[in-house]
């Protein structure tokens, strides 16, 4: 309960609408730990060398493979920050303690799904564009070496 008022800037609160988002936020927990372990899997097997990372066959950790995917530059560390603060409150149950939420009850609970899904959505795109960049970076380069393989010979 706590964690919540830290979000909501109203003075009064509707205890109809608290109590929608609190069922809101207990239907929405199994889909955000299907979102966070659907990004676990897309990452470990993008990146199979960050498997070494896993610490035991049941346990993860999310802290450390935010810091890895933000090393290689797939994740900017504002982008980290909002994805472990909402991986954080479903796991916890709780809120996020510093993420501004724009929406208000009973939509934080969807807010939260929504924000991650977005940034593991962008970030996968960004990784998808930067991979065909590079490929096409390659592509010139070897157009560059042949044109002055040509040019020697001529």
């Amino acid at each position: 309960m706590k964690s919540i008022l830290k979000i909501i800037t109203h003075n009064v609160i509707d205890k109809v609408l608290l109590e929608k988002e609190f069922s809101s936020y207990d239907d929405k927990r199994p889909e955000a730990i299907e979102i966070v372990f659907e990004f676990e899997k897309a990452a470990y097997s993008k990146y199979p060398e960050l498997e070494e990372l896993v610490l035991s066959e049941n346990h993860f950790d999310f802290g450390t493979l935010l810091r890895e995917l933000q090393a290689k530059k797939v994740l900017s560390q504002n982008d980290g920050y909002y994805l472990s603060q909402i991986r954080n409150a479903f796991s916890h149950n709780s809120y996020p303690r510093n993420l501004r939420i724009t929406s208000n009850i009973p939509e934080i609970a969807q807010e939260m799904i929504n924000i991650f899904r977005i940034t593991t959505t962008f970030v996968s795109i960004a990784s998808a564009l930067r991979n065909r960049l590079c490929g096409l970076c390659g592509l010139f380069k070897k157009a560059t070496v042949k044109t002055d393989l040509l040019n020697e010979i001529l």
